[in-house]
């Protein structure tokens, strides 16, 4: 997977919310989603989280007035996708099927 493409658990749980908003969300639009989900998180901490996520060319950010906006650049499934793939280029040297086949004759 693109180094540029991990993130972290924490920004996990922020992409899950704003994957779920399916529209443009504002930082206090996410820390008021987090805080339903039960999450304590100051609005620093998902300012940053946002910018980095932005940095990852996962998140896109546009300015509406004074508010800035962000937007998926990369859809849950495209993510989850990348993520199975570099598992599988991680641990089994790219085939899955190989790695079957050699724990098959392993048993």
């Amino acid at each position: 997977m693109d180094e540029k493409m991990r993130i972290s658990n924490a920004e996990m749980k922020v992409m899950n919310q704003i994957w779920k908003a399916e529209e443009m969300v504002t930082v206090p639009e996410v820390l008021e989603i987090l805080k339903k989900e039960g999450e304590e998180w100051t609005y620093p901490t998902v300012a940053t989280f946002l910018r980095r996520l932005t940095a990852k060319e996962i998140l896109g950010v546009t300015k509406k007035g004074n508010k800035l906006c962000y937007f998926p650049l990369v859809s849950k499934e495209q993510y989850e996708k990348k993520e199975a793939e570099g598992f599988v280029e991680s641990k089994f040297g790219g085939s899955l099927f190989g790695a079957v086949i050699k724990s098959a004759k392993m048993t």
